[in-house]
C-alpha cells in the first residue's frame, strides 16, 4: 500500500515521495564467513583502491566505468512488486541481512552481493546496507523512469564538512515491453572527467554542472539482468526509452556511515530514527558562469 508524503521540503522539489507501508514481517539470514572465497572480477579497476576512503571531489574528474560483475536472473511477478526507498537492511558490527517479508524473492539476489562484497573487503562487518526497489509498470516513451538528467549518489557536498568513507551501490534493471518482448534499458553512465572545484557549493547545485559538462559522445549503458557496482564517482542518468516499457531497478547500497533521510522506508525488524529535515538542494541554484577549461590547464 502506498501514501504520498505531503511535506514537500523533506525532499527534492517536484519529485513525489511515496510512503511504503509494509507489513513487518521480516526474514533474517546471515552472510557466512567463508575459509576460502574467489577472487573478485575486473581486480585491476580503480574502484577497490578506494572504496573506503574518505569522500573527494576530485576524484570525478578521474572517471571510471561501472564495475560489471556479471549477469543475474531475478525472478519476479510484476503484480506482487512492493516498491522500498533506502530500506534498511543491515546495521553495522555483524553480518546479518535483515529484510521485509515483502522482499523474500529478492534473497538469494541480496546474499550473492553480499559475498562478492567479501571479495574484496575485509571490512563487510562494519558496514550498514539499504535497499531500493522501484517498480514501473508504465514508463512512457521519451520519459524516464526516475528523476531525470546527470547526477551521482552519495555526494557528500558542503553539508558534510568533514567527508567520511564514501558508498557503493549493486545495481540491477530489467525492462520490457508492453508486448512483453524485453527491451534494454540500463542505466547511463558517462566516462569522461568532470571539473567542479570552481564551484562554491553552498550556493550552487553541482549536479547542474554534470548535466553542463556531460558530452553524448561519452555515454556507456548497462545491460539490463546484468549486476554493476557503482560509486559516487560515477556520473550517471536514468535512461529514456523511445517505446513505452515497463522496468525494475534494484540497488542495494553499503556504507560505513548511515545516512537517514524522512522518505526512507522503514523496516519493522530494523529501526533506524529519522530526522526531519529541510533538503539542502532546494535552496541551491544554477552556477550560469561558462566553464574555462584552461583553469584546469585544459583545452577542448
Amino acid at each position: 500500500m502506498m501514501e504520498s508524503k505531503t511535506d514537500e521540503h523533506t525532499g527534492l522539489l517536484n519529485v513525489e515521495y511515496k510512503k511504503t507501508k509494509l507489513s513487518g514481517k521480516t526474514i533474517q539470514f546471515t552472510i557466512p564467513k567463508y575459509e576460502e572465497i574467489y577472487l573478485p572480477t575486473m581486480k585491476h579497476h580503480p574502484f577497490y583502491t578506494y572504496h573506503d576512503k574518505s569522500f573527494s571531489a576530485e576524484r570525478l574528474m578521474y572517471s571510471t566505468i561501472p564495475l560489471h560483475i556479471g549477469s543475474y536472473d531475478i525472478k519476479y511477478e510484476p503484480k506482487s512488486v512492493v516498491n522500498v526507498l533506502r530500506c534498511p537492511i543491515k546495521n553495522t558490527g555483524n553480518r546479518d541481512i535483515i529484510i521485509p517479508s515483502e522482499l523474500e524473492y529478492l534473497k538469494e539476489y541480496i546474499t550473492f552481493c553480499c559475498i562478492y562484497e567479501t571479495t574484496f573487503n575485509n571490512r563487510f562487518e562494519d558496514l550498514f546496507a539499504h535497499i531500493t526497489v522501484d517498480y514501473n509498470d508504465c514508463i512512457k516513451a521519451g520519459t524516464t523512469h526516475r528523476v531525470p538528467g546527470w547526477h551521482v549518489d552519495g555526494y557528500q557536498g558542503n553539508k558534510f564538512p568533514e567527508k567520511t568513507e564514501i558508498e557503493h551501490s549493486y545495481l540491477w534493471s530489467a525492462s520490457e515491453t508492453k508486448k512483453n518482448k524485453p527491451y534494454n534499458c540500463g542505466t547511463e553512465f558517462c566516462v569522461q572527467p568532470f571539473f567542479i572545484s570552481h564551484i562554491d557549493e553552498s550556493k550552487y547545485l553541482i549536479f547542474d554542472e554534470f548535466n553542463k559538462q556531460a558530452k553524448e559522445s561519452n555515454i556507456i549503458k548497462t545491460i539490463d539482468s546484468n549486476v554493476y557496482i557503482f560509486d559516487p564517482y560515477m556520473v550517471h542518468r536514468s535512461p529514456i526509452p523511445n517505446v513505452d516499457i515497463s522496468r525494475l531497478l534494484v540497488r542495494i547500497t553499503m556504507e560505513y556511515t548511515k545516512l537517514l533521510d524522512p522518505n526512507d522506508t522503514q523496516n519493522g525488524g530494523l529501526m533506524f530514527k529519522t530526522p526531519y529535515k529541510y533538503d539542502i538542494r532546494n535552496r541551491l541554484c544554477e552556477f550560469k558562469i561558462p566553464l574555462n577549461l584552461e583553469t584546469y590547464g585544459y583545452k577542448y
